[in-house]
């Protein structure tokens, strides 16, 4: 049997960068709130704003998927958004529930129901 000696420093940060790529890999996609669009002349209605939405792992989403937003250091509820499109390179997405606030530019919208996983497909 052949043992390898691994310096502690090496180790220690092969160590911190395994859990890290675990964790973001374990997250499920996101997606940042990248414009919010609206359609029509003004006066423009709350329920006509698009949210364009960009990230990765588009494949997991469907038309009328639901999607939680999230912003980061607030804990108040900003809303459900519905996806209504899925274009090449983005998503568009509308209000579906409103929260004590709106989705802004910057927001996270996460999938309510996280993809399968491999045992599950």
């Amino acid at each position: 049997m052949i043992a390898l000696r691994i310096p502690e420093r090496v180790s220690l940060r092969l160590l911190g960068l395994i859990l890290l790529m675990g964790t973001l890999g374990w997250a499920g996609p996101l997606f940042q709130i990248a414009a919010v669009e609206r359609q029509g002349l003004p006066p423009y209605e709350d329920n006509e704003r698009l949210y364009r939405l960009e990230g990765r792992d588009y494949r997991h989403l469907s038309i009328g998927s639901l999607l939680e937003v999230r912003r980061d250091d607030d804990d108040r509820s900003i809303g459900l958004l519905r996806v209504s499109a899925i274009r090449p390179g983005h998503v568009l997405a509308m209000l579906a529930q409103p929260g004590d606030t709106y989705p802004m530019r910057g927001d996270w919208a996460v999938p309510q129901n996280p993809p399968p996983t491999k045992k599950e497909r």
